[in-house]
């Protein structure tokens, strides 16, 4: 669900702004978000 949201949110940013660098914060912010989830979810097979 929050992948889902940080998508709409990266592709609703992509078409507005074209700008690069906007685009760029976006990417980053939204990949940091799906790194975030995979870690949580081998952390917790790890610890289960």
């Amino acid at each position: 669900m929050v992948i889902r949201k940080a998508f709409t949110f990266w592709w609703k940013q992509m078409h507005i702004t074209p700008n690069f660098v906007d685009l760029k914060k976006v990417l980053i912010f939204a990949f940091s978000i799906l790194h975030e989830q995979t870690i949580a979810k081998a952390r917790s097979k790890l610890v289960g």
